[in-house]
Parts: structure tokens; sequence; C-alpha cells
């Protein structure tokens, strides 16, 4: 009897799409972070920039870790 290399394809699809969502909310969340501390910088607060600094490269290391594991999902068969 053959595998059935649909479910599974059908299956690592899914969980592609969540992968890219989620992706897409952490670098929108990246921007607002951005935008937020550079406009504390303009007004003259410089104490928003070391937590947003910090949180943005969280938000990096979780997006290296998400594509790392794209990268083995789609070599795995």
């Amino acid at each position: 009897m053959k595998p059935n290399h649909s479910g599974r394809r059908e299956q690592k699809s899914v969980v592609f799409v969540a992968l890219l969502a989620f992706i897409l909310t952490l670098v929108l969340l990246q921007l607002w972070l951005f935008v937020a501390a550079f406009e504390n910088m303009l007004a003259g607060h410089y104490e928003v920039a070391f937590p947003a600094g910090i949180a943005s490269v969280a938000i990096l290391t979780v997006n290296i870790w998400m594509l790392i594991g794209i990268n083995r999902l789609d070599s795995v068969e």
C-alpha cells in the first residue's frame, strides 16, 4: 500500500502559511517599535531607544529561528 503524501503536503502548507502570518505580525510589530522609538528620540526622549532596541533584537532572533524551522520543514520529505 502506498503512503498518502497529499495529506502531509497539505499539513505542511498550513503550517507554512501560519508561520508566514506570524512573521508578518512580528515584522509589523518591529516596524511599530522603530517608529515609536524614532518619534520619541526626535522629541528628545532617549530613554525609549534602549528597550525598543532590545525588543527589536528579540524579534529578529525569533524570526531567524522560524526561518530555520521553515527551511527544515521544506527539506523534510
